[in-house]
């Protein structure tokens, strides 16, 4: 990895999530820290301090087609970005929540299909969803507001790969009980995870080398090491094979600070 630039500049957003309104949008709010951002008027927009994680809730005022545009410039999203888009559907055959990927996305008033990549995702549940139209829901079909303009538009933006749109279903009722918010939160946080998880592995196997990069530059920046660290976090970065932190790096987010990630890696090099 001799021609891996390592320097510190400029924040990498890593994540960006759409939904469609605040109770959608409430859970990676308290999960994230997200604040929202006062400086963009035009829709809602949250972020972390970091800057590596942003949201934007989608408005009935504003096209559609402009969401995810609007954000991509607010987040300074590049070809590495994870786009997550969230939505809860109301399905009258269930008996408890279900998260489920949609992998085949219908207007509804025209029949056109779009088909979102889920090739990482083989066993989570997955479904077709329609567009716009509001007869489907609470029926026994995903109906999922905007989500065709919101996805046609980001396929063109972002790399293909890396948009998921997503659901959870929830039973057809009027009041949810305090059970059933448990399990909404449960499913959500391990499904959500899940899904951040596997997209920076696809990320290692798209763009090795820039991964590398954009993964020292949020961990100098989360843990800040010290200048000899750094040196030494730089070294070590060079000298490890993409893949091998493809295949750790579930294990290397969970270390509390810089050192352990240091000894961690050196151990992985037989250092």
């Amino acid at each position: 990895m001799e021609n891996l630039n390592l320097t510190n500049n400029n924040y990498i957003c890593e994540y960006c999530f759409i939904v469609n309104n605040i109770s959608e949008a409430q859970f990676f709010i308290n999960r994230y820290n997200l604040k929202i951002k006062k400086k963009y008027n035009l829709l809602p927009i949250y972020s972390n301090e970091k800057k590596n994680i942003w949201l934007v809730i989608n408005q009935d005022t504003i096209s559609s087609t402009v969401t995810p545009i609007y954000l991509n410039n607010c987040a300074n999203a590049n070809e590495q970005t994870t786009w997550i888009f969230f939505s809860f559907s109301f399905l009258s055959n269930l008996n408890s929540p279900h998260f489920i990927i949609i992998d085949e996305i219908i207007d509804s008033s025209t029949q056109n299909k779009l088909y979102p990549s889920v090739s990482c995702l083989k066993k989570f549940k997955r479904k077709n969803a329609f567009s716009n139209e509001q007869k489907f829901q609470n029926q026994e079909r995903i109906a999922l507001k905007n989500i065709y303009e919101i996805y046609k538009t980001l396929e063109k933006l972002v790399n293909k790969a890396l948009i998921f749109v997503t659901t959870l279903s929830l039973p057809e009722k009027h009041k949810l009980s305090d059970f059933d918010k448990k399990i909404i939160k449960s499913e959500q946080k391990k499904y959500i995870t899940e899904i951040m998880n596997l997209s920076d592995e696809m990320k290692i196997t798209i763009f090795p080398f820039s991964y590398v990069l954009n993964f020292y530059k949020n961990i100098e920046q989360e843990f800040k090491f010290s200048v000899y660290e750094q040196n030494v976090l730089k070294n070590l970065l060079r000298q490890l094979n993409p893949n091998d932190l493809k295949y750790n790096l579930k294990f290397i987010k969970k270390l509390k600070n810089g050192k352990l990630i240091i000894n961690y890696l050196k151990q992985k090099l037989f250092l």
